[in-house]
């Protein structure tokens, strides 16, 4: 599932559990349930520093999977995918901030 942007086309992860393990799908599934939208691997836009690669791993003994933007997971018997899933905005600080009181704006 896509979504158009101005600048970008968008992709719709989104969680599924099997056999009892959460796990992220870029196709909907019955049971699937939207999680975030992101940009395309193979997104052309190179320039653009505030989004990163994340990456699907898979551990060698229990088949479990792990989702990250490190390049290098420094855990053992974990597997990285060649290419990632998809391209995810960075956190913008260290902070997280949230104003409770903040809401959509609905332009007329």
């Amino acid at each position: 599932m896509q979504t158009s942007h101005p600048k970008y086309i968008l992709m719709a992860i989104f969680l599924v559990l099997i056999s009892s393990c959460s796990n992220m799908s870029l196709s909907p599934r019955p049971s699937a349930r939207l999680l975030f939208y992101a940009l395309p691997s193979n997104n052309q836009n190179k320039e653009n520093s505030c989004v990163t690669a994340l990456f699907e791993y898979r551990h060698a003994g229990t088949g479990q999977r792990l989702y990250s933007t490190e390049r290098q997971l420094q855990k053992r018997d974990w597997i990285r995918t060649e290419k990632p899933l998809c391209l995810v905005w960075k956190a913008p600080s260290e902070e997280l901030l949230i104003d409770s009181k903040a809401k959509p704006v609905f332009r007329q």
